[in-house]
């Protein structure tokens, strides 16, 4: 089977020790990949810095950060907070955002304020049936079945983020837990989605609100296909 020639790697990426045979290289959107496919048997490690929300290190330097005058704020802002006109000021998921983290004046404390709501408040569920056509996919979710996995979590994340004005972007790629081993294979069910929250002074900060029942309690992702979503 064709292998692709991604190297799947963690943010803010301080070291890479690549296999034999594998060269690696940055394109212009910091994604690593090397000169040729993967093939059965590659291995490679990695270090890095974990600032996950939530974390002590991470409430920690966004104390320190607050009120940073970061120069590419305003340029990531523009962008990574457009939504769909169906979702624009004044609608049910903009008034749900505000009322949860309206009161919130921080970025970092109304991101961490969306996620442990929807951490509480909703369920964890592989079994959840398709958004109808005329529904918007997280308007489904927050309002109508109030469960599901990885992607309709995550989805919900950054359209409420980006209703309270924060830029925030829809992340795929895989958690992985190695729970102390040197190393861990990732597979499929270790595929997982999250939002992330670009802060000021700190830079683009990951935020899991899916809740807490399911694979990734056990250090694994969602194996479902991710479903389409108005927020990508």
């Amino acid at each position: 089977d064709t292998m692709p020639s991604t190297l799947f790697v963690p943010q803010r990426l301080r070291a890479l020790a690549p296999g034999e045979g594998m060269v690696p290289y940055f394109n212009s959107s910091s994604e690593v990949f090397i000169t040729r496919d993967l093939r059965q048997g590659d291995s490679y490690s990695a270090r890095f810095e974990s600032y996950v929300a939530g974390n002590t290190a991470t409430d920690a330097l966004a104390q320190r950060m607050q009120g940073y005058a970061d120069p590419a704020y305003e340029r990531i802002r523009d962008t990574y907070t457009r939504l769909p006109e169906h979702l624009k000021p004044s609608g049910l998921i903009s008034q749900l955002a505000y009322d949860i983290a309206g009161n919130v004046f921080d970025p970092y404390q109304q991101g961490l304020t969306l996620m442990r709501y929807l951490k509480s408040n909703y369920a964890y569920s592989l079994d959840v049936p398709s958004a109808p056509n005329d529904l918007d996919f997280a308007s489904h979710f927050l309002f109508e079945t109030r469960e599901g996995y990885c992607t309709y979590f995550a989805t919900a994340m950054t359209v409420l983020a980006r209703s309270l004005g924060l830029p925030a972007r829809y992340v795929e790629g895989f958690l992985a837990d190695p729970k102390g081993a040197d190393s861990i294979t990732l597979t499929a069910r270790n595929a997982h989605a999250w939002t992330e929250i670009y802060i000021a002074g700190i830079g683009w900060v990951p935020f899991d609100a899916t809740a807490s029942e399911g694979g990734e309690s056990e250090g694994e992702g969602d194996a479902p296909p991710p479903p389409g979503t108005s927020s990508r």
